[in-house]
């Protein structure tokens, strides 16, 4: 066993760290750790924070400081799983190709599509497709016969949509990622007779899948917030003290798809206060405390 040890470790020492080994036959492996955390020091007060915190290191905390010596167990839990998209009813036409897409919001553990009680298991008729959490289940050249209920089961979760086949007397205008520009009246004129109908369109219903979490920094350090909601193509608005913040050289304002993140540079005394996201529908709130810096006390382990 080989181990590293760094004494009085202080701001300079953050980073990674990275082990190789090489055997007689020169061939070469490595391994690097990189702990999110941070070590502060408050007076008589010691506090450790571990962000991001994952299901492996659920395990035993040990604290020592010259005689004195604490121990407390970290228990992580696995988060809950929901559907972020559910299943719904399908229409086709005969012999046209079927989709039925649902998205949760981590890995499951177990899954499975079902057509009423039958597991699909797919073949030549039926491809079962995954793409990160989202789930789709082909049906290709439908069938009458074809319909029924078609359900995904993910843990002890599980949605379900009907397909409807329709026949060929039917005619059928897709918009796809409709916008307010595409509000107005659509006609479908078949020479003998024609119909027409309104388009209306609502805001969509945007669901908050990982919330804001409060922060405590020392003044001249950075703050970070981040959250996550469901759909990757809404713009959000940040406040602070109930004031828009906009996009500044100390204020950096990031969308990463369904990620939202605030970073806020050279924290001040008098930025303590709420933070708070909006993006269509969806809301979250957090609080930002900045400390006095009394002297040199904070060691993180690692950039965040």
């Amino acid at each position: 066993m080989r181990a590293l040890t760094i004494s009085d470790a202080d701001d300079s020492d953050a980073g990674t760290y990275t082990v190789t080994v090489e055997n007689a036959n020169n061939l070469e492996c490595s391994s690097c750790v990189k702990v999110d955390c941070e070590i502060i020091e408050d007076g008589k007060k010691h506090i450790l924070v571990l962000y991001n915190c994952r299901l492996d290191m659920t395990g035993k905390v040990s604290f020592q400081a010259a005689n004195a010596k604490s121990a407390a167990n970290l228990k992580v839990k696995e988060l809950p799983l929901i559907f972020i998209t559910p299943l719904s009813d399908v229409k086709v036409f005969e012999k046209d190709e079927a989709k039925f897409e649902c998205e949760v919001s981590r890995e499951p553990k177990t899954y499975r599509w079902l057509k009423g009680t039958q597991i699909i298991t797919g073949d030549d008729k039926t491809e079962l497709l995954k793409d990160g959490t989202r789930h789709s289940l082909v049906i290709k050249s439908a069938a009458f016969e074809d319909e029924a209920k078609y359900i995904f089961e993910a843990e002890d979760k599980h949605t379900s949509g009907k397909l409807i086949i329709e026949d060929g007397k039917k005619r059928m205008l897709i918009l796809k990622k409709a916008l307010k520009s595409d509000i107005g009246q659509y006609t479908c004129d078949c020479g003998t007779d024609k119909t027409s109908g309104n388009l209306e369109i609502e805001d969509r219903e945007i669901k908050l899948v990982r919330p804001l979490y409060s922060v405590e920094v020392m003044e001249t350090e950075t703050a970070r917030f981040e959250t996550e909601i469901s759909e990757d193509d809404i713009h959000a608005n940040w406040k602070l003290k109930g004031e828009a913040l906009l996009q500044t050289p100390e204020c950096e304002i990031k969308e990463e798809g369904k990620m939202h993140f605030l970073i806020l540079h050279n924290c001040r005394l008098d930025q303590t206060g709420g933070v708070d996201f909006q993006a269509a529908n969806v809301k979250s709130s957090a609080h930002l405390r900045v400390k006095q810096r009394k002297g040199p006390y904070r060691y993180p382990l690692s950039g965040h």
